[in-house]
């Protein structure tokens, strides 16, 4: 690797952290229209991306203790929001899910995908189109590598 190419890792890594940040920011302006807190829209957010999640398994996907996610989880479900269910087959795994009436009731569909539309109608067609060529072009980069990886992985392990 060449002192260029350790300049780009490094601005793309800024990058990355900086969209990812901008993202959530914009997710947690639309969460709290519905009055919750930044925590509780990470907590909702997840829940929405992947139901019958366990609370182990959820704070490890947001990273904060088992605890303080309890606690979030707790004041969910007293407000109808969070459903917690205990499968017959597993009586020691309580899994986590969205009330049906909750999902029903808040625009997800803008809460993902409206904000960048309104970002978006004021943008250059062709700065649009460089974008989502760069975004793909990063993934493509990204995905072949991971395969490398996983080949590299499962070599040391044999």
């Amino acid at each position: 690797m060449n002192e260029n190419s350790v300049d780009y890792t490094e601005k793309i890594i800024e990058l990355y952290k900086l969209l990812w940040e901008d993202f959530h920011e914009i997710a947690s302006v639309q969460f709290r229209k519905y009055k919750f807190t930044a925590p509780q829209s990470m907590t909702i957010r997840q829940l929405y991306s992947t139901p019958y999640i366990t609370l182990k398994e959820l704070s490890e996907r947001l990273s904060l203790s088992k605890g303080t996610v309890s606690g979030i989880v707790d004041r969910l479900e007293n407000q109808g929001i969070v459903i917690r269910e205990i499968p017959k087959d597993n009586r020691r795994t309580v899994r986590l899910s969205l009330s049906p009436e909750f999902i029903e009731d808040v625009d997800f569909i803008y809460i993902k995908k409206g904000y960048l539309s309104n970002i978006f109608k004021d943008t250059n067609l062709k700065d649009i189109e460089k974008i989502i060529y760069g975004l793909e072009k990063f993934h493509s980069i990204l995905a072949s590598n991971i395969k490398s990886y996983h080949s590299n992985e499962n070599e040391k392990q044999e």
